[in-house]
Order: structure tokens, then sequence, then C-alpha cells
């Protein structure tokens, strides 16, 4: 069976910021000098303050000590979380390969490297910049990226990373598609080597944790599992419920490897302008989350982000969007365990090059693939307010995002799809959520504010593109999902210098958003009447 060794530890780390992006598989030139410990997983700007603004190469190193229990197996792999943006590896100067995308798994076999006792890791990761003469195969732009051009760059191997030792007949993919209607699980399960001869035990548990399913199934995909008699227990924010679904795979009835998955049944849908969560309309009262020092800053522990979610729960908050970011798994689990609705959004580019398209293509296939058995996940976004992308003036750029629409929804039908979060003046082409950004700042702004909410609430025509090729029902649940702000933030803790948008506030929203003057606000609008202090505020 499957052996795991997770590599969370101390590691050496060395920047090499005015290195080549790309360097060739033998030999590379490590830095002689230079290395520090570091925390994996974790951002490499995140823990250095020398290092905070920097961007380029930097080399990860760690020692490996193998026994021969590792060296006997079949397939000797190492499975990253997610790197980023763009890394190469070796193993005692063995070349292992590279990997492009800063979000999802990966992993490298490490077969003909790999020796008794101490071994020598290698992984140069590379966090570009806007550069394009020093990054031309991935500057900034057009790579998918969060709001790290507003808060700072992002390097490094920001999730967990674990040596396994596999069978060559082992699973390599599990896609659990569950149908509460009907008691029954769709069941995909990639095998390394498919046409060798082996057979399928899935195994399906309870909420309390007891076996409800076990079927012996051909290697053929998909197969469908039923729960027969067993009454489904359906997921939800009041019920978060949750089943467990393992995989086995048998050469002549003996197990060589095993994979199992957490998963929720539950049904989410939009009806005549409501969404309908188990057959029951549901509003959702959420709260927008780009966190970033934490997640994906350095890692942050599963108890940190269940006890932010019962927070929000305690607030009476429903749901969280995941502002154009996708997160470490363990978030994922929170939010299924604590029974938060996620609204997961695609990262954006900066510039929509045939590159760029390229990654939003693959990424957007492997989202699904790593999350779909999450319950959480009730919505998926692919553009956030025409970012990297000119739906304004480019019918080119917006048949593209409406074809992705498309093949979203033939790829998920258990949840619903958005093409674009827009605000003024990009919009949506089609979606199953006709939602808006619209910040007018309060109090200042209330006439403007309900002045928007009027037209909203009547479906006026700006939500959706002006050029012919809408597709509106009219039955579209309507959400502000971005709303606000005040801009107050508590500068005694800034850990850096002051980012470039802070001087913006000044001419946006008459001024009212400007984090110099939150201190004057706090007074004009008698605040210290209803709070001790501006600390106690903050």
């Amino acid at each position: 069976m499957r052996l795991q060794l997770t590599l969370a530890d101390s590691w050496e780390f060395a920047p090499d910021l005015s290195a080549p992006a790309v360097v060739g598989p033998d030999e590379p030139t490590v830095p002689k000098t230079g290395w520090r410990p570091i925390l994996v997983p974790g951002h490499w700007q995140a823990q250095f303050p020398d290092l905070a603004r920097a961007t380029g190469p930097g080399w990860y190193r760690l020692s490996l000590e193998l026994t021969s229990t590792w060296l006997d197996a079949e397939a000797l792999v190492l499975q990253f979380g997610a790197v980023s943006h763009f890394c190469q590896g070796w193993l005692n100067g063995h070349y292992l390969g590279d990997h492009d995308g800063g979000h999802l798994p990966f992993s490298w076999a490490l077969a003909g490297a790999a020796r008794l006792g101490e071994n020598e890791l290698l992984v140069r990761v590379v966090s570009p910049s806007g550069d394009r003469a020093r990054f031309p195969d991935f500057p900034f732009e057009e790579i998918l990226h969060g709001k790290q051009s507003w808060y700072g760059p992002t390097g490094g191997i920001w999730q967990e990373v674990r040596l396994e030792a596999r069978s060559a007949r082992g699973i390599e993919s599990l896609d659990i598609r569950p149908d509460a209607d009907a008691g029954e699980i769709e069941v995909r399960v990639g095998i390394a080597d498919p046409a060798s001869p082996v057979a399928l035990r899935i195994d399906v548990f309870g909420p309390d944790d007891v076996e409800v399913a076990s079927e012996l199934v051909p290697p053929a995909q998909p197969v469908r599992v039923s729960l027969g008699d067993h009454q489904v227990h359906r997921w939800s924010p009041n019920s978060p419920t949750l089943y467990r679904l393992r995989a086995t795979v048998l050469v002549d009835g003996n197990a060589v490897d095993a994979a199992e998955k957490r998963f929720g049944f539950r049904t989410f849908a939009a009806e005549n302008g409501s969404f309908v969560l188990n057959g029951s309309p549901i509003v959702m009262r959420g709260v927008l989350d780009q966190d970033y020092y934490e997640s994906p800053g350095v890692a942050e522990s599963k108890k940190s982000i269940l006890d932010r979610f019962s927070a929000l729960k305690a607030m009476g908050f429903n749901t969280v969007r995941c502002h154009i970011k996708l997160p470490d798994p363990q978030y994922l689990d929170a939010a299924d365990e604590v029974g938060l609705l996620l609204w997961c959004e695609l990262p954006s580019t900066s510039r929509l090059t045939d590159r760029a398209r390229s990654r939003v293509e693959h990424t957007l296939a492997e989202m699904v693939e790593r999350d779909r058995h999450h319950p959480s996940i009730v919505v998926w976004g692919i553009a956030n307010e025409s970012w990297g992308y000119d739906l304004v003036g480019n019918a080119e750029h917006r048949a593209w995002l409406h074809s992705l629409y498309q093949q979203m929804k033939l790829a998920v039908t258990d949840r619903l799809v958005v093409d674009n979060s827009p605000c003024l003046p990009n919009f949506h082409i089609e979606t199953d959520i006709e939602d808006f950004h619209f910040y007018a700042v309060l109090p200042e702004m209330r006439d403007r504010w309900d002045r928007f909410l009027a037209d909203f609430v009547d479906r006026s025509d700006f939500t959706f593109s002006p050029h012919g090729d809408a597709h509106r029902t009219g039955s579209e649940p309507l959400v502000v999902s971005e709303f606000g702000a005040w801009g107050l933030p508590d500068l005694s803790h800034l850990e850096h210098d002051e980012p470039w948008w802070f001087e913006s506030g000044q001419e946006w929203a008459d001024g009212a958003a400007y984090v110099h003057g939150a201190k004057d606000r706090y007074s004009l609008w008698h605040l210290d009447k209803v709070f001790d202090s501006w600390e106690g505020l903050c």
C-alpha cells in the first residue's frame, strides 16, 4: 500500500534574483552562499523582510534520508500541492522536471535519481515580475495571479510537499459526483497503468463513519455506486453532513493502493430569481475574502481557518466569495466541515495572450478535477471585472469568455457558473447569477447607493453586454457581490512601504476611502461617541 511522508519542515533557501529565469537541466549553478532556513509551505516573500518585494529565482534545498523501504517501491513520487510560479527540480543532480502554474498540484517521478541514505533535493522557484525581457515565457501579466500587483509578489512552495511510494498500478485520480436525489455516486478512478489486470473496490462510509455501501467494480469508467436503502443525509450550512469514499485497487484479490475523499450530498440551483439549496430557497449572505498574509502568504493552520469560519457563521454569514484565487485544499475542507457556501473563482491574468489563454483553460480544468468533491463550493466564477479581458471593446474576447462559460456548464451540473463578475463599464455575456459590483461609500454616498439599487433591482440594461451577444433569461438571481468601502486601516500595523493604491483614495469616491483620512472621518461621523477609541474601532 501507499507510503507517504510529509516534507513540511525547515528547508534551506537562497535567493538568486539576478539569475536567468530558466536554467538548463544539467549541473545547475547553485548559490554557494546566502542560504537561510525557510518554512515549507509558505511564500518566501512573506518570511523574509529583506525579500518582501523581491522577484526572480530562489533555490530550496532539503536533505532526504531514504531507507530501502522507499527505494523498493514500484513508483517513488514527489507530490507538490502548489508552487508559485515556475519551478524546476533536481535530486542528487538528476533533473526531475519543471512546472508552470502557481495554484494546482503536480508530481515528479524520482525513479533512477533516489539512492539509499542521504539525498539532496533542489527546487528552483521563479516569482516573475512584469519584465518581459527577464521572464519572456511567463511575464507577470500573462500568469494567473490574484492581487499580488496590489499587495506585493508571492513566490515559493506555498502548499504541502510529500514523498509517496506507490504501486505501479496505483491511483492517479479519484473523481466523485454524488447524486443526492438518486442516492448514488458516480465514481471515476484513474489508474497509473490502465492496461494492467486490476479490480476496484468502492467503499462508502456515512456521517457516523459506518459503511453504507461496498461494491467490487470493473476498472472501466465511470461506475455508479448505489447506497441502496441508506437514507441520504444532505449537506447544508445548518447540517454540514459529510460522507467518505475509498477506492481500493486489487490485484489477484490483494490491495495494492487506495485513495479516499470526503464529499457531501446536496443540490444547488437557481430558480425564478432565487437560490435553491436541497429544494428550499436560501438567501446568500456573504463576505468577500481576499486574505493575503495568511493564506496564501504563510501557511495557515487548519484550526485557524476553522476558527475564522466559525466566527463568520456566528456573525450571521453563510457564504464566502473566495476572491480571484484558488485556496489551499484545507480551506475547502474547513468550509465543508463548518458549513459555509463558497463562491470560488479563477485568478486573473492582466493580458489575454495565447499563453495566458492556455493557462486559463488548463487551470479551469484542473480546478474542477481537484475541487469537484467539495459540497461547500456552490458557485464557480471565471473572470472578475474583465481583468485580463477587453469585454467592452473586443468581440473575440467576449466570444471566448462565453465559450468558457459553456464548457464549465457542461463540466459541472451541480453548481452555478458566473462568466464575469462585473462593474461598470464591463458586464455579463451569459451567467447563472446576475451579479454586479458597486462602491458607494456609506454614509457619504447613500443617495448614489439608493439610485443604483433601484436600477439594479429593476434589471437595468447595464449588467449585460449591449453588443447583441448577451444571453439573458431575466430570471437570474440578483446579487451585489462587491460593495463598500470606508477605507479603515490601522496604519500602525503597516509592515512594509505604503502600497501605490493608498494615494488613489483621494480621487476615488470623493475622497471617502482615502486611508489617511480615516481618523478625520472617525470624528466627522461622530464615531468617537460610539467607540471608546480609534484603536477600539479598528
